[in-house]
């Protein structure tokens, strides 16, 4: 696997707008902010895997009527390591399923209903960041929703890690 600088400002910055591209409504446009983003190093068509899956599942797991809220951020940690956060304000995930829905096929019985999908994005998810050495982890954000939280290595010379 080749691995390069990756600026993830501008890489997140591109998966949204290609998500905000397909929106035809004024009044349904998604309210996505992106806070501060470490370039990372990482496989850059890996990576675009990762955040197009993360920022469309924020976005497509909205209840009908609400329009969709994201909020990206990311950190260093100080040990080589960049910690990203992808919040929503969405149906959230439920009590007990925040490790079982990185399962391959597995679907949230509420959501299986109402959205369509296989239940493979976030296990591949999983993999992409375990690939890349990180970890990934789900659970409620305060305020409604879900908040995804995962590492991945620094970018080389970038001197705040």
């Amino acid at each position: 696997m080749s691995l390069l600088d990756v600026d993830t400002a501008d890489l997140v910055r591109q998966i949204i707008d290609d998500h905000l591209a397909g929106v035809e409504e004024a009044d349904a446009v998604p309210q996505i902010y992106t806070g501060t983003l470490p370039p990372v190093r990482g496989n850059p068509p890996l990576l675009r895997q990762l955040f197009n899956n993360l920022i469309g599942n924020a976005i497509k797991y909205t209840a009908a009527g609400q329009v969709a809220r994201v909020d990206i951020t990311g950190e260093p940690t100080g040990d080589g390591w960049v910690r990203i956060t992808v919040a929503d304000r969405g149906i959230g995930i439920p009590a007990g399923e925040h490790e079982a829905i990185f399962t391959g096929f597995h679907r949230a019985a509420e959501a299986a209903d109402t959205y369509s999908g296989t239940g493979l994005g976030l296990a591949i998810c999983q993999r992409v960041v375990e690939r890349h050495g990180g970890t990934i982890s789900a659970c409620d954000n305060p305020g409604g929703g879900a908040r995804l939280v995962f590492t991945l290595p620094a970018a080389a010379d970038d001197p705040r890690t």
